[in-house]
């Protein structure tokens, strides 16, 4: 079992932690990073560094790339005016009776002269652009009438309110002496950039300080007999050594879920860090998740979810490709675990399959007053939901959500409301993950001591022949460089409870 407890066995140099990584650093991060895993409910920083391939790169230059948005969209109304330029209202007369042009008004610049644009009732009430746009301030004015032999009836305002959206339908031309119609819209890439991330940690102790020992279990793999093998070997460390490691992991989980970028858009740097050099910082998963979508919810459902789910996946993603993971904290999880159970209400078997496996209700422990009767209930918690059309969603916990000193506004429900919380990112595939890690190859986690001439607590090495310094102390400094990569956010979604609404 991988884990930390006290130290029992005979303490040497050649059994302290940093011996057996002396000569691979990066080794002794890897399986700190395990370790903490193992005594922590996981973090993103560990999920990333143990369940998705990291990707390295050779230097810390930006990180960049580019999602293409598709050329396909829905345009929202902003109003919609009658002939004689007044805002149609709902309630109100049907619009473009007679084949009357009206206007419609739009943020955006999307329909070609000539294109049938169908509303939120498409080819019910299509209309026909046959004018050019007019720009008014920041908005864009089409000049439409009714399309169709149906259309001398005109559209009911009802689909002509603020927030309907048009699609383009086509481009209709009469079958003489046309003239050009229709043009074709390009998805413009959206250049994603994020600088690496660096975050370093310090700590001093007397160089006679000895507290507490603990025992890391490490796993080590190697061939034994032509076979490879997996062993447990068991190092000792020092207690501060342990706090110093649970912190560093903090903050290197802080920084890919939390961290913001320090990047102005014309290059230049928000913050300055002690050498006056410009502070370079990265975005977390949290800042790159908002280029996606972010819905609240006031209750949870597994309708609710197959509804975001399906508006990301469908005639965007293969069935075979719509697998996402959801991180939440311990609430969210139950939350969802009960949803699951309800929608499941019905197919699940009281007692189990015919084999009695599995079997929810058991018999005893028998008590003095049960009178023979004792059963004890399982209530099953579901993790994972396959859904219709290939929906396959993993439910994670990360601890982070749970942490009710970074977590400071509470659920009325009980506990911090970021327990509540639930992102979704869109996995990818096994060769290019949506979501991952990134580090520099020539920039291994740093570790380096400072001691004075006579004891290192952190290595128990003594007799330094180069100190540091002339104080008998000892001086760790810890160094990482990591970013994090999302490739497509607009598959990413954070469902977030109301309570959290800025």
């Amino acid at each position: 079992m991988i884990g930390v407890t006290s130290w029992k066995g005979t303490v040497t140099k050649e059994n302290h932690l940093y011996k057996f990584f002396d000569r691979n650093p990066q080794k002794a991060s890897e399986k700190m990073t395990i370790l903490m895993s193992a005594m922590h409910l996981p973090t993103l920083n560990t999920y990333l560094s143990t369940e998705v391939p990291v990707k390295t790169f050779e230097d810390d230059t930006d990180i960049f790339w580019d999602i293409i948005s598709s050329s396909r969209r829905n345009v929202a109304l902003v109003e919609a005016r009658r002939a004689d330029g007044t805002v149609v209202t709902a309630g109100s007369a049907n619009v473009g009776m007679g084949f009357e042009p009206f206007y419609l008004v739009f943020q955006t610049d999307w329909f070609a002269k000539g294109e049938v644009l169908w509303g939120p009732m498409n080819e019910e009430y299509p209309m026909i652009n046959n004018n050019d746009v007019r720009i008014e301030g920041t908005n864009y004015v089409y000049k439409v009438e009714m399309f169709g032999a149906n259309g001398a009836s005109g559209c009911p305002a009802e689909y002509l309110l603020a927030g309907a959206r048009f699609s383009v339908g086509y481009a209709p031309v009469e079958d003489n002496f046309s003239r050009k119609v229709g043009d074709v819209r390009f998805s413009t890439p959206v250049s994603m950039r994020s600088d690496f991330s660096r975050i370093r940690i310090q700590h001093k102790v007397g160089g006679k300080e000895i507290g507490k020992r603990l025992c890391a279990s490490i796993p080590v793999t190697g061939m034994e007999n032509g076979k490879m093998v997996t062993k447990v070997v068991d190092r000792w460390m020092y207690y501060v050594t342990w706090k110093i490691e649970e912190q560093f992991e903090e903050y290197k989980n802080n920084a890919l879920y939390r961290g913001v970028s320090t990047r102005f858009e014309n290059g230049e740097y928000s913050n300055f860090g002690l050498s006056g050099l410009a502070n370079k910082q990265g975005s977390g998963l949290r800042e790159l998740m908002k280029y996606g979508r972010q819905q609240y919810y006031s209750k949870f459902s597994i309708e609710l979810l197959e509804q975001l789910l399906t508006e990301i996946s469908a005639g965007k993603l293969d069935f075979k490709q719509r697998k996402f993971v959801v991180r939440t904290g311990e609430r969210g999880l139950t939350q969802a675990s009960k949803a699951m159970k309800e929608q499941a209400s019905g197919w699940l078997p009281l007692l189990g399959s015919r084999d009695g496996n599995p079997a929810y209700i058991l018999s005893g422990p028998e008590t003095n007053y049960t009178n023979g009767n004792a059963r004890t209930l399982v209530t099953e918690q579901y993790t994972r939901w396959i859904g219709p059309n290939g929906l396959d969603v993993t439910f994670m916990v990360d601890s982070s959500y749970d942490d009710e000193v970074t977590n400071k506004i509470y659920h009325p429900k009980g506990g911090p409301a970021e327990s509540y919380r639930y992102d979704i990112f869109y996995a990818g595939d096994e060769e290019e993950p949506n979501v991952q890690k990134c580090v520099v190859s020539s920039e291994p986690d740093r570790r380096g001591y400072q001691w004075g001439p006579f004891f290192n607590p952190f290595t128990n090495e003594s007799n330094n022949g180069f100190a540091s310094f002339d104080e008998d102390a000892a001086v760790v400094h810890y160094k990482s460089t990591l970013g994090i990569l999302m490739r497509d956010p607009s598959r990413c979604i954070s469902l977030i409870p109301n309570i959290l609404k800025a």
